[in-house]
C-alpha cells in the first residue's frame, strides 16, 4: 500500500511482560478504533531470538478476532542487543525494506528507502539500565533522515528516592536527543 508517509512504531523490549500485556494490547486498541494508520509497521526489539509468529502468541490480543489478525500481520519482531549499535543497524534495515513497501508511485526503485518520508517512534519499554546503551544505538544507527524520530521513556517513576535517581539518569541520557523527540511516559498515567 502506497502512502505519503511512512510510520514505523518500534517497540525497544518487546519480548517483556509490559510490552507483551501492556503496550501490543493498547496499540491494539487504537487499530481497533482506526486510529493508527493501516499502513503502520510496528516492530519488536528484543534479545530474546524468536519468528513472528512465536512472538506473536505471547501478545495478550484476542488471536481469534479478524481485526486483531489484520493487526499482527502490521508486527513483526527482531531480536538484537540494546547495547550493540549493529544489531540497531539491522533494526534500521528491517525498517527500511518495510517502509520501502510503502513508496508512493513515481518514487524510483534508486532512491533511498525512506527518501520520500519515513517516520519513526523508538517505544523504550526496557529497565532504565539499559537506556543509555540503546539511546546512543538509537541515534547512531537507526533513527530515520527523512522524518520525524520520536522516543518514549516507558518506565514508572517517583515512589523513593532510587526511582527518582533513575528519573534523573533518563533525563541525562534522553537530553542527547532534542527535546521535540523525546516523551516519558509514567505508567500510572496510561494505566
Amino acid at each position: 500500500m502506497a502512502c505519503a508517509q511512512a510510520l514505523t512504531i518500534v517497540v525497544v523490549g518487546a519480548s517483556g511482560h509490559l510490552a507483551r500485556t501492556k503496550t501490543y494490547p493498547a496499540m491494539f486498541a487504537l487499530w481497533q478504533k482506526g486510529l493508527l494508520p493501516k499502513h503502520v509497521n510496528v516492530i519488536g526489539f528484543a534479545r530474546t531470538a524468536m519468528k513472528d509468529e512465536e512472538f506473536h502468541k505471547t501478545l495478550k490480543v484476542p488471536h481469534s478476532d479478524p481485526v486483531a489478525h489484520e493487526f499482527l500481520k502490521r508486527c513483526t519482531y527482531f531480536a538484537g542487543y540494546y547495547d550493540k549499535a549493529d544489531s540497531f543497524v539491522g533494526l534500521r534495515k528491517m525498517a527500511e525494506v518495510l517502509e520501502s513497501k510503502q513508496k508512493p508511485p513515481g518514487v524510483g526503485a534508486s532512491a533511498a528507502a525512506g527518501s520520500w518520508g519515513a517516520n519513526r517512534a523508538f517505544y523504550l519499554a526496557i529497565p532504565p539500565s539499559l537506556f543509555a546503551a540503546a539511546s546512543r544505538s538509537l541515534k547512531s544507527s537507526a533513527m530515520t533522515a527523512t522524518g520525524w524520530n520520536r522516543i518514549v521513556v516507558e518506565k514508572p517513576f517517583g515512589k523513593d528516592s532510587a526511582s527518582s535517581a533513575e528519573l534523573s539518569t533518563v533525563r541525562r541520557v534522553t537530553s542527547r536527543h532534542p527535546s521535540s523527540v523525546t516523551n516519558n511516559v509514567d505508567l500510572c498515567d496510561v494505566m
